[in-house]
C-alpha cells in the first residue's frame, strides 16, 4: 500500500499494494488491508455551504465540494507516481467506483485523525529507506530522478509513506478484538478438512524450443536429469528456467498448459517425454520429472498455525470493514448525481483483499509462454 500528501495543498493520496500467497501470508497482507479499500490523489477543493452541487461536483464532504478537476489530478497522480493506468470516466460503473473510492479514503482519513493516531519523523524515514532499497535497488539518486522524471517530489512520497502508517496504526487499533479462539480453528478444520487437501504435485523440469522439429533434434541429447540440466541451461528459450536447468520447481497440473501437464504427470520419473506441443504456438516442451509427492490432506498440527493467522486476518478484515462502513454512514458523502455509487454507504467489495489463497504459475502452464 502506498499513500502521500500533495506538499501545495494538504490533500492526500493513496494506492494500494497488496503482497503474499497461501495462508502464510495473512500477517504479511494486513497493512495493505488497510488501504485496499481506498484510493485518492491530491486535490484541491471549494468550501462552501450546504446546498446544491456545483454542475462540475464529484461529491461534498465535511463542507467541501470535491470537483471533477480533483480527480482528474489524482488520477493524473496516480499514473506518475504508480504507473497506474487511469480508468476510463466515461463509463458509467468505474467512473462512480472512483467517485466511492475517493471519498472512502478522505472518511478513513479523518478517522484516523479523530482517533489521535501518530507517527514518528524515524518511523518514516525508515520506511523511505525500505520503499527505496526495494524499489530502486540502485540507490537513492536513481530514486530522485525517477521522481523528477514523472513530476512527483520526495515530500510526495514521504507524505504517502506517513498516511501508510497511520492508517496502518488505525487498522491496528480498530483489529486489536480479532482474535480466533483455539476451539473455533479446531472446528474450522475439521468441517472443511477436505479444502485443505493437496493434490499430487511433481518436481518438473522443461526445454523450450522453437520448433517440435529442433525439440527432436535436442532430445537425444537428453537421457538424464543432468544431461537435460546442461542441455537446459544452453539451449532452452524459457530464459526465466534457463538458468537453473529448466526447473519448474514443484508443481500441480492444473498449473500447467493442458498438453504439457498431461504429458508431464503421466510421465515416469527420470524419463525424458515430449516434444509436446505449447498450445496454440509453433515451440515445443521436451520435459523431465525428478520427483513425484503424493497427495495428501495436512493434519491439523501441520496447519493449525496458518489457520489461525488466516481466521485471524479474516475476523480482522470484518472487524475493520465494520468500522469504515459505519464511519462512512456518519460521514454523509453527498455525491452528485453522476458519480453517486449504488450503495454509498457500502464499502466497496472489490477493493478488499482476497482470503484465499492464490496459486503460483509457471512457464508451461502460462497461457504467454516462455
Amino acid at each position: 500500500m502506498t499513500i502521500g500528501q500533495d506538499d501545495e495543498n494538504g490533500a492526500e493520496i493513496v494506492t494500494t499494494d497488496l503482497v503474499g500467497e497461501g495462508p502464510s501470508r495473512t500477517r504479511r497482507y494486513l497493512i495493505g488491508a488497510v488501504v485496499a479499500l481506498l484510493v485518492v490523489g491530491g486535490v484541491g477543493f471549494v468550501v462552501q455551504s450546504q446546498g446544491r452541487l456545483p454542475d462540475d461536483a464529484v461529491f461534498r464532504h465535511d463542507d467541501r465540494v470535491y470537483r471533477e478537476s480533483d480527480l482528474d489530478r489524482f488520477l493524473h497522480q496516480q499514473q506518475a507516481l504508480y504507473g497506474a493506468q487511469p480508468p476510463e470516466l466515461s463509463q458509467d460503473v468505474v467512473r462512480r467506483a472512483a467517485a466511492q473510492s475517493f471519498a472512502v479514503s478522505l472518511v478513513v482519513d479523518q478517522a484516523a485523525q479523530d482517533a489521535g493516531v501518530s507517527v514518528s519523523d524515524a518511523e518514516v524515514a525508515s520506511a523511505e529507506q525500505d520503499f527505496i532499497a526495494r524499489t530502486y535497488p540502485s540507490g537513492r539518486e536513481s530514486f530522485i530522478e525517477a521522481l523528477a522524471s514523472e513530476g512527483v517530489s520526495e515530500q510526495d512520497v514521504l507524505g504517502e509513506l506517513r498516511r501508510q502508517l497511520l492508517v496502518a496504526e488505525l487498522y491496528e487499533r480498530v483489529t486489536e478484538d480479532a482474535a480466533v479462539s483455539p476451539s473455533a480453528v479446531a472446528e474450522t478444520y475439521r468441517s472443511s478438512k477436505a479444502d485443505f487437501a493437496q493434490p499430487e504435485s511433481r518436481l518438473v523440469s522443461e526445454i523450450v524450443a522453437p520448433t517440435c522439429r529442433a525439440a527432436r533434434v535436442l532430445a537425444p541429447q537428453v537421457s538424464d536429469a543432468r544431461s537435460f540440466a546442461r542441455v537446459a541451461r544452453n539451449r532452452s528459450l524459457d530464459s526465466t528456467t534457463a538458468g537453473d536447468g529448466g526447473s519448474l520447481g514443484y508443481v500441480v497440473q492444473s498449473q500447467l498448459e493442458a498438453p504439457f501437464g498431461a504429458a508431464a504427470f503421466a510421465a515416469e520419473p527420470g524419463v525424458v517425454f515430449g516434444p509436446v506441443r505449447a498450445q496454440g504456438r509453433a515451440y515445443c516442451y521436451l520435459g523431465i520429472v525428478l520427483k513425484v509427492r503424493a497427495a495428501r490432506t495436512p493434519s491439523f498440527e501441520e496447519i493449525r498455525a496458518d489457520l489461525t493467522a488466516e481466521l485471524t486476518a479474516a475476523r480482522g478484515l470484518e472487524l475493520w470493514k465494520g468500522y469504515v462502513e459505519d464511519r462512512i454512514q456518519e460521514a454523509a458523502v453527498e455525491y452528485a448525481d453522476r458519480y453517486r455509487p449504488r450503495d454509498p454507504d457500502a464499502v466497496p467489495d472489490d477493493e478488499l483483499p482476497s482470503s484465499k489463497p492464490t496459486a503460483p504459475t509457471s512457464t508451461p502452464g502460462a497461457s504467454s509462454g516462455p
